[in-house]
This record gives C-alpha cells, sequence and structure tokens, in this order.
C-alpha cells in the first residue's frame, strides 16, 4: 500500500509513456517551471498522506536510517561522483546498441534557481525515503537482503521508463550503489544528499 500510494501514479505514467509515442518524452512538449513546481507540491502532499500512515504502523525516523550528520553529508558527495562514474560506465557500453539523440527529459530554460533547489531536496527525499528507507528496510526482513535490493532496484526503474532507453544507464547503476549503500549502512541520509546533488546538476543548465 505504501509503495502504491508513493509511486503507483508514476510508475503507470512513466510505462503508458513508453507506449504512447504521442506522449513519450521525445515527442512531449518540455517541462515547464510551474510544471516541476506542481511535482513538488504533489510529492509533498503525498510525503503528508503517507507519513503519518507510516507512523501509526510504528515506523520512526530510525527506522529509516534518517540521521544527518557532517560526515554523512559527505558521503553524500562520494556517492554522487560514484554514481555519475557508473552512469559513465554503464553509458560506454550501452551507446554501442542504443543511440540517445537530445535531453531524455526536455526541460523549458528559464527554470527558477529556486524551483530548481526546492525540487531537488524534496524529490531526493521523496524517493530516497521510500524506495530505500522503507522498501529495502520492510522487506529485508521478509525475505533476503538481495531481493530487497533488487525490488528497490526494479520500482526504481519502472518510474523512470518514460525518459526512454536512457533511463537504463542513468538510473540503473544509481540504483544499484544506492540500494547497497543503505542495505549495508542503513544510513539514508547519503542517499538524500546525492540524489538532490544530481537533480539540482541535471536542472543547472535550463535555470534562468
Amino acid at each position: 500500500m505504501v509503495m502504491l500510494g508513493a509511486f503507483g501514479y508514476f510508475v503507470v505514467a512513466s510505462v503508458t509513456a513508453v507506449f504512447s509515442p504521442d506522449i513519450s518524452s521525445a515527442a512531449a512538449a518540455p517541462v515547464s517551471d510551474a510544471e516541476l513546481l506542481g511535482l513538488v507540491t504533489y510529492e509533498i502532499f503525498l510525503l503528508a498522506l503517507i507519513g503519518p500512515f507510516l507512523v501509526m504502523r510504528g515506523w520512526r525516523w530510525s527506522d529509516v536510517g534518517m540521521a544527518p550528520t557532517l560526515q554523512d553529508t559527505g558521503m553524500g558527495l562520494v556517492l554522487t561522483a560514484a554514481g555519475y562514474m557508473g552512469y559513465i560506465a554503464a553509458w560506454s557500453v550501452y551507446s554501442v546498441f542504443i543511440s540517445q539523440d537530445g535531453d531524455a527529459v526536455p526541460i523549458e530554460t528559464g527554470v527558477q534557481a529556486s524551483t530548481a533547489v526546492l525540487l531537488s531536496v524534496v524529490n531526493g527525499f521523496f524517493e530516497e525515503l521510500f524506495v530505500c528507507g522503507y522498501l529495502i528496510n520492510a522487506l529485508k526482513k521478509r525475505r533476503s537482503v538481495v531481493f530487497a535490493i533488487n525490488v528497490s532496484v526494479a520500482i526504481r526503474l519502472a518510474y523512470h521508463l518514460y525518459q526512454g532507453p536512457i533511463a537504463v544507464p542513468s538510473i540503473l547503476p544509481m540504483a544499484l550503489i544506492f540500494g547497497y549503500w543503505f542495505a549495508k549502512t542503513g544510513r539514508l541520509w547519503p542517499l538524500v544528499v546525492a540524489h538532490a546533488l544530481m537533480d539540482f546538476l541535471a536542472l543547472s543548465p535550463y535555470i534562468e
């Protein structure tokens, strides 16, 4: 129920985009500043809806590994670099078989700096909280750690399929690195920092 509520809409929309050329990333109109703010609003709404439900079921910040420290913030920088190196390595192989023209998701120039920062922080927190902090912890109690990581990776990839072929080399290495890191350490804050930095760097060319 938690994962369906958090990512159900995103997964359905992403899969639909794969089979609907008219709304695929290549054919879609560029994403505007207002649409990015709309995504922030929607994710905050989901957090406000699902958060209390998790609290009622006994989940606490310590259960998902959310304990910001200076050391973990620095580790977030390391994971950012690791994610990019993983992408470069995966893309060097993937590009031999698949060509990708243009941006994975077209974005209008003129994005406000405040929007870019807000989206990066909220989206980084939202995704990592559920796809790692909650999901991996919940699944590894019932199945193996490997199973938990694989499900986390599969869900993360599923809601990024709208990006087209580039979703595999751009998301898969990061998902595996993040999933393994969290399963091994139980520390979520470095993932939030790394994800937020990656989102901001992706948006920075479009900032007004």
